[in-house]
């Protein structure tokens, strides 16, 4: 999978996915950003041209691939607890995708926010946006999966 940008044309595949993540808090902040702090902590896949890291740069042209295969999954740690107001994706080839919160200072467990059937788009490989609003959901880490 790609945590996408609009650069995907060089890096398009049929099996990869893609997706950039922005979590705002009550002011529309994206919290989930380099600048405020934010880092990836875990992920299933890694290429050094396309590190995790990219899904948090805030940049259209950088990205996040995956193998392709699936499920895919990233963690992003919030520099501090975070009061989450909506989680907005821009993702490619994603067809599920699961948002799962965990408001514990290491995280253990986490909590299921959504899981969403992405609508696939015509040519495949096109950009998919979605948005989902929270009620003040307090997290310190955000697990995204991509179950297919």
């Amino acid at each position: 999978t790609k945590l996408v940008k609009d650069a995907l044309g060089r890096h398009n595949s049929d099996r990869a996915t893609s997706a950039l993540i922005e979590l705002a808090g009550p002011l529309r902040t994206n919290v989930a950003s380099l600048c405020e702090g934010a880092t990836c902590v875990a992920a299933t896949s890694s290429d050094s041209r396309f590190p995790a890291s990219h899904v948090l740069d805030g940049k259209p042209s950088t990205f996040w691939v995956t193998t392709g295969m699936f499920p895919q999954e990233l963690v992003v740690a919030l520099p501090s607890a975070a009061i989450l107001s909506s989680i907005r994706t821009t993702t490619r080839n994603v067809r599920t995708l699961r948002v799962e919160s965990c408001d514990k200072i290491r995280p253990k467990s986490f909590c299921k926010l959504f899981e969403t059937d992405l609508e696939q788009t015509t040519p495949p490989g096109g950009c998919q946006k979605h948005e989902e609003k929270l009620v003040d959901v307090r997290a310190y880490y955000i697990r995204m999966k991509i179950i297919r």
